[in-house]
């Protein structure tokens, strides 16, 4: 194998390592509005369904109606402020922004992978057309402000993933769980 070849497999794997990372960054992400959205549409649901349920079992002359009502009320305004917020912070928007970049970070962990994985004659022009999808892939990612700390997490991902030491604490992440480390940890 020429060294040509060499540096373009070490820059396939590298390029794989950074997607793999990335892409844990979204689902991370992905999740926790797919939560905020679950939670809104079960708030959404339950209360006036109880309140339904509470007056077929007890009936409207129930002594504890009020208090329910109530109860429901404060339920119901808390869920209509946070029905408000999630539209003006767009969860649904970031939701789907996050799922895009993970299909998207996860297609160039896969391109990378087997680029570096197959080498063939025609790795050079490969690379290059991956190159290109990797940079429209960075620049969409740029645009969803990536933290310091999300940074540091897809570092710790990809760490552990592929099992190799930090270049800061020269550990290789046992666990998932977050170390002092400003490189792969503090998240």
């Amino acid at each position: 194998m020429d060294e040509r070849t060499k540096t373009l497999i070490r820059e396939c794997r590298e390029k794989e390592f950074h997607a793999y990372g990335t892409s844990k960054i979204f689902e991370r992400r992905a999740k926790t509005y797919r939560n905020y959205i679950n939670i809104l549409t079960f708030l959404g649901i339950v209360v006036p369904v109880s309140i339904g349920a509470v007056v077929l079992s007890f009936g409207t002359e129930w002594k504890y109606l009020a208090g329910v009502l109530v109860v429901a009320s404060v339920i119901s305004l808390l869920q209509l402020v946070i029905s408000v917020w999630s539209i003006v912070a767009s969860w649904s928007g970031k939701l789907e922004i996050a799922s895009n970049a993970i299909q998207g970070n996860t297609r160039l962990y896969n391109e990378w992978k087997a680029l570096a994985d197959h080498p063939d004659e025609k790795l050079e022009s490969k690379v290059q057309e991956v190159r290109r999808l990797n940079q429209e892939q960075e620049m969409n990612d740029l645009r969803q402000d990536i933290s310091d700390k999300e940074k540091r997490f897809a570092m710790h991902e990809s760490l552990f993933y592929y099992k190799r030491p930090c270049q800061t604490c020269e550990q290789v992440p046992k666990s998932k769980k977050a170390t002092n480390c400003d490189m792969c940890g503090n998240y």
